[in-house]
């Protein structure tokens, strides 16, 4: 087996950002190869970053890095497009500077961009910004093709543009290895003549730390043991179907013993919001929130403690890591309809998907889960989880990098092949 220098591009470490770092960088490392992360100095400051290292030095594993610039432009509203627009230009700059620091002394053999949505419009119009060197990308946010694997999924404006920035990567020279999280993507490729490298469908890293009995993980968290529970887990904002889910919960009559745990860090807004319309719950003692960053530990107690998971999100159409951590814990859910979350229940049967901002109906979706249907939700989620379990994500990925490397696949540059002169 060939010893790899291998270069990981990540500017983030909020949410699953750090998930997929882990998994890669645990996995090169246990085999023996090189690796050297680009970063952000935001990303070192991280909770998850710090974590994270620290259990690689109790390994004896040390993590080189590289900074990158930071990525947030100023005095732009952060998610707006003109954000996502400098932010990829940003990124672009960032990994040019690093490949120009490198090239005169580490020299990497692959670079990997866990999150290659954060580059892809810039990749497809200027190029890799590590040139000659073979590189590969995790896609996570594609929609083009939503609308037509999910009819409940509205199609994304600019869909056709969209697909032409996706084919446009694909063709893109030096690209070697091509992931996606998003099994919907993998099956409405899978039958087309040949645009490009094909991504191969590798489930994302969803397990669990540990599991243990709902009591045990209760009295650790420090709540009523008795009771069902809904727990609404990652990072706290409204996209979450924060709304949906407090005046599901409220609307339900005759249920005093239901509670909500959310166990995230709470963004402004949301705590405005349960400030006024959570109110109620909380002064009944059924709303309970950890508002923190969750360990690994946490999260494994807060999957333990619950009955049913709660992914009914809004304007969220990409797939959730949230799904394999409940099967993983043998947990029904509830979600939305639409998009990977809606097309995943519904295939297979792991509980309600449900149009959320019918209260009755989430309601309804609720005590479905807890009621006469949980048996076969839980096992059905059990199957789902069982089917992933051989598959380890960081493994997985490795695996494709060396056979790349080793066999030396890549796309070349075509004659018709070249960055626009104007951007």
């Amino acid at each position: 087996m060939t010893r790899l220098k291998l270069l990981i591009v990540e500017p983030e470490a909020s949410g699953h950002h750090m998930r997929y770092v882990r998994s890669l960088v645990s996995c090169a490392l246990a085999g023996d190869h090189e690796v050297l992360l680009a970063t952000t100095e935001e990303a070192k400051k991280h909770p998850a970053f710090r974590e994270f290292r620290s259990e690689l030095r109790a390994l004896g594993h040390v993590l080189d890095t590289i900074t990158m610039r930071s990525l947030t432009p100023p005095f732009v509203k952060r998610f707006s497009r003109m954000d996502l627009i400098h932010r990829q230009w940003l990124g672009w700059l960032s990994c040019r500077a690093c490949h120009r620091a490198l090239r005169f002394g580490w020299q990497p053999d692959f670079v990997l961009f866990p999150y290659l949505n954060d580059l892809d419009l810039a990749i497809a119009l200027l190029g890799s910004p590590f040139p000659g060197t073979p590189w590969g990308g995790i896609v996570m946010r594609e929609r083009f093709h939503h609308s037509e694997v999910n009819p409940w999924t509205p199609p994304p404006a600019l869909s056709r543009l969209r697909r032409w920035f996706f084919d446009r990567v694909r063709k893109t020279p030096g690209l070697a290895v091509l992931v996606t999280i998003d099994e919907t993507l993998s099956q409405f490729l899978s039958t087309e003549d040949g645009s490009g490298l094909r991504p191969a469908f590798i489930p994302e890293p969803s397990e669990l730390q540990f599991t243990m009995t709902s009591a045990e993980a209760r009295r650790e968290l420090g709540i009523p043991e008795h009771g069902e529970y809904v727990l609404l887990y990652g990072h706290l904002d409204m996209r979450k179907g924060i709304c949906e889910l407090i005046r599901a919960v409220t609307a339900i009559p005759g249920r005093p013993q239901l509670r909500v745990l959310m166990i995230g860090p709470l963004v402004s807004e949301t705590r405005r919001f349960l400030e006024t319309e959570g109110g109620s719950l909380r002064e009944q003692g059924r709303l309970i929130i950890h508002d923190q960053f969750a360990s690994l530990r946490v999260e494994a107690l807060a999957f333990s403690a619950a009955d049913v998971v709660w992914v009914g999100y809004s304007h969220h159409y990409g797939p959730s890591s949230v799904l394999g951590k409940a099967a993983t814990a043998r947990l029904p859910v509830v979600g939305c309809r639409e998009g990977v979350i809606g097309w995943t229940i519904q295939r297979y049967g792991m509980g309600v998907a449900v149009e959320v901002r019918n209260r009755a109906a989430a309601g309804n979706a609720l005590l479905q889960t807890l009621g006469s249907s949980r048996a076969g939700f839980c096992n059905n989620a059990a199957r789902y989880g069982r089917q992933r379990e051989g598959i380890h994500f960081g493994h997985s990925v490795m695996h494709l990098i060396q056979t790349a490397v080793e066999h030396g696949k890549s796309i070349p540059a075509p004659e018709n092949w070249a960055p626009p002169q104007a951007v």
